[in-house]
């Protein structure tokens, strides 16, 4: 057995997983993905066989699982579908299956039922963030994504704070701080004990984490009206680390008193998530140029088995596309077809 190539350690690692034979000949890898910020994942591989051993991988690129890719044949239809709501209007007599609380949470201190349509949590006495208890978090979702929540702060007394968090080491949050004065909007992160204060006229706001999980970065915006956003404080580094396993958004609110504190109510949590159907990823049925010649690009019909002009192959699923000047071979299984490229 051999290393697959000089890249191997230039990648998210996979661990902790098996291969299976389906009924068709496929052999597919299931694994753990330590996936940058995102945190640990599982990850489904096709797998290629070399010299008598199994690769996650395809050929050419063994050892990296593909970022997308067919879904395994297993004989049946079945749609794509997201395994959770990530977003909640807090309507509902209990919460959504993707929320996890922080730690054993305190069940009189937080409800659904207080004020009907919001999550109401009740400040308990924390030192910081990270040691708020009844903090509601889900992982954050890639590459990227955006968190958005209404807070009413008006239910805060003097030494609280609530809002919504990036629940990381180091962590980050923007939140409503409510001291003798009044209140102010605060921006906060852990790595250099950073902070933005920002005066807040009314108990309403509209708070907005969005995130490139792709390049381990977030930043905070904010709203008084729902409609125009403006950022606020410095972009912040998500690294990957094994405390949280990764980086969740986090709504909280605790007392800096030493004693239990007012409320914050929680509404229209919504996860806007852009990348989300990458079904288009791979072009069936698309006419697709490859810009080979500045000159003269080519294009070639993507209709691995429907195309009667083409007449490709009938297995549907490429293993890979090699171009030359002029010329674009797509190889399916043990066969390959030759196309010749047409000047667009």
């Amino acid at each position: 057995m051999k290393k697959p190539g000089g890249n191997e350690m230039g990648a998210a690692p996979l661990h902790q997983g098996g291969i299976v034979q389906l009924a068709n000949g496929d052999w597919w890898g299931f694994s753990m993905l330590d996936l940058k910020s995102i945190g640990r994942t599982t990850a489904l591989s096709p797998v290629s066989w070399h010299d008598g051993w199994p690769y996650f991988g395809l050929p050419g690129n063994l050892g990296r699982t593909p970022r997308t890719w067919f879904k395994p044949d297993v004989g049946v239809a079945t749609a794509p579908r997201a395994p959770y709501a990530r977003s909640d209007d807090f309507s509902g007599a209990t919460l959504q299956p993707v929320w996890q609380w922080n730690h054993e949470p305190v069940p009189d201190r937080w409800s659904l039922a207080e004020k009907p349509g919001a999550l109401r949590l009740h400040a308990l006495p924390a030192a910081d963030f990270l040691w708020a208890r009844n903090t509601l978090t889900q992982r954050v979702t890639g590459p990227v994504s955006s968190a958005t929540v209404t807070v009413d702060a008006s239910g805060l007394r003097p030494g609280d704070i609530a809002g919504l968090g990036l629940l990381n080491m180091p962590a980050a949050w923007l939140g409503v701080v409510r001291d003798a004065d009044g209140m102010v909007l605060r921006w906060h992160d852990q790595h250099g004990d950073r902070q933005v204060d920002v005066p807040l006229r009314a108990p309403l706001v509209h708070l907005r984490a969005s995130g490139d999980y792709d390049a381990d970065e977030a930043r905070f915006s904010f709203s008084v009206d729902g409609r125009r956003f403006e950022q606020i404080g410095a972009p912040v580094r998500l690294p990957y680390q094994l405390k949280t396993w990764g980086t969740r958004y986090a709504l909280f609110a605790y007392g800096t008193g030493g004693a239990a504190g007012g409320h914050a109510d929680f509404d229209d949590f919504r996860v806007h998530e852009p990348l989300a159907d990458r079904s288009r990823n791979i072009p069936l049925g698309e006419v697709v140029t490859w810009p080979i010649s500045a000159t003269a690009p080519v294009r070639a019909c993507i209709r691995w088995a429907s195309c009667s002009r083409c007449r490709p192959t009938r297995r549907r699923r490429p293993e890979r596309v090699r171009t030359s000047a002029s010329t674009i071979v797509v190889r399916a299984g043990s066969r390959s077809r030759l196309w010749t490229a047409a000047a667009s």
